[in-house]
C-alpha cells in the first residue's frame, strides 16, 4: 500500500496538487474488535459515537479492508450506512457478490475460474488417480468440490475422502476437528486443499502437531502467504505444489523493499517491531519507538526465513491495484470537476459517498 501510495503522490499527472494519505488499523479475528475498529475510524479515538465524529476533519474517501472475507463483510455492513467504497483485498468470494446486500463493495481479486482444470491437468501429467480432500465449508468450498467432481470424472480420478472445515469467527478454536488418523491412514498420497485465509487459521489448527509424510499437497493461492509463517509445519508441507493468479512484476517494488527501514519510517509502529522480532534490536530506554543495537544494514529480504520475498503476494498485488483505483477514480472526479466548474479552495477532497 505504502509502496502505491509514494507511486501516486510522485506521479505529477495522476492527482495534482493532491496527496493520498492513510491509516492502518489492525483488525481481530471478531465481530466485537471489527466494529471497535469502525467505530474508531469513523468517530476518533476517544469517544464512540454513532454517526458523530470527534475529529477535526475526516479525509478517508475510500476504505481497503481484508483478508478474511467474513471480516470484510462485518465491516461493508456498518460502512453500507455511510456510502463509504470498500475494496478488499481477499480472495474473491461469492458471499461478497451480493450487490443488494453490498453495495459499496469491489472485490479485487480475480475469481478461480479456471482452478479446477488447472488441478486436475498437473494430476493427469503425473498420473495421479487417487486423492483426498480437504476443503473450507460454505459455498466456496461446495463449489470447488462441485467443479473438482466434474473434472475428476471426466479424466478418471477418484477421491478417496473429503474433509470440509467449519469457516466461521471461532474457526481457529475448533468446535469439531479435522481427523488426523483419516488423512494419515488414507492411502491416497496426494491431498488437495482449497480455502481463504479463514480456513488456513482453522486447518492449521487442527494439524497442530502431527506430522504428515509421504504426502503431495496441492494448495490454492492463500497457502503462499503462510508458508513462511511461524505455525508453518515444514516437515509435513514441503514440498506442495501451490496454484497462483499470475500477474506482472511491478517495476520498482524490488528496489523498495531493500530500502524499507523503520528509520525512513518512523511513524509505523508495526515496521518497528518488526525489525526488534527479526534482527535482535533492543528499544531505547526512554523511547519505546526507538530501535538500537540492531544487524547492521539489515532490511526486510534479509529477514530469517525470507518471510518477506522481493515479489509480490497475491495480496499484496491487490492492494495495490486498490489503491490505484482510488486514484484513478479521484482523477476522473477531478477532471469532471474542472469541467463542470472551477475548484474552489475551500472545497477540499471529495466526500465518500461520490
Amino acid at each position: 500500500m505504502v509502496f502505491a501510495i509514494e507511486e501516486i503522490n510522485s506521479n505529477p499527472h495522476l492527482l495534482p496538487n493532491m496527496s493520498l494519505g492513510y491509516d492502518i488499523y489492525n483488525v481481530l479475528f471478531n465481530e466485537w474488535w471489527t466494529l471497535d475498529r469502525c467505530f474508531t475510524w469513523l468517530s476518533g479515538p476517544k469517544k464512540y459515537i454513532p454517526n458523530y465524529t470527534c475529529r477535526r476533519e475526516m479525509k478517508s474517501v475510500a476504505v481497503l479492508t481484508g483478508v478474511s472475507w467474513i471480516i470484510s463483510a462485518h465491516i461493508g455492513t456498518l460502512l453500507e450506512l455511510y456510502k463509504y467504497p470498500q475494496l478488499t483485498i481477499g480472495s474473491f468470494d461469492p458471499n461478497l457478490n451480493n450487490h443488494d446486500q453490498f453495495p459499496d463493495l469491489y472485490q479485487m481479486a480475480s475469481r478461480d475460474t479456471s482452478l479446477a482444470c488447472g488441478i486436475v491437468s498437473l494430476l493427469n501429467y503425473f498420473h495421479w488417480s487417487w486423492v483426498g480432500l480437504i476443503v473450507s465449508e460454505g459455498q466456496k468450498g461446495v463449489q470447488i468440490i462441485s467443479d473438482l467432481k466434474v473434472e475428476m470424472d471426466r479424466n478418471r480420478i477418484c477421491v478417496d475422502f473429503v474433509e470440509m472445515i467449519p469457516v466461521s469467527k471461532l474457526s481457529y478454536l475448533g468446535n469439531r476437528q479435522l481427523n488426523p488418523t483419516r488423512v494419515l491412514k488414507s492411502s491416497a498420497n496426494v491431498i488437495i486443499t482449497y480455502g481463504d485465509s479463514d480456513f488456513l487459521r482453522g486447518f492449521l489448527f487442527y494439524l497442530r502437531q502431527t506430522l504428515v509424510i509421504r504426502k503431495v499437497w496441492i494448495m490454492n493461492s492463500e497457502w503462499d502467504v503462510i508458508l513462511h509463517s511461524k505455525h508453518f509445519i515444514l516437515q509435513s508441507f514441503h514440498g506442495s505444489l501451490i496454484f497462483l493468479h499470475h500477474h506482472k512484476e511491478i517495476s520498482g517494488f524490488r528496489n523498495f523493499i531493500q530500502t524499507v527501514h523503520p528509520s525512513k519510517y518512523p511513524e509505523d509502529f508495526y515496521l518497528t517491531k518488526l525489525w526488534f522480532y527479526f534482527f535482535n534490536c533492543s528499544f531505547a530506554d526512554d523511547d519505546c519507538n526507538t530501535l538500537e543495537n540492531c544487524l547492521p544494514n539489515a532490511s526486510l529480504h534479509q529477514s530469517p526465513g525470507n518471510r518477506f520475498g522481493m515479489d509480490m503476494t497475491e495480496y499484496a498485488y491487490n492492494t495495490y491495484n486498490a489503491v490505484y483505483a482510488v486514484a484513478h477514480s479521484l482523477h476522473e472526479m477531478l477532471l469532471h470537476q474542472v469541467e463542470v466548474k472551477p475548484i474552489r479552495k475551500a472545497e477540499g477532497v471529495f466526500p465518500a459517498w461520490q
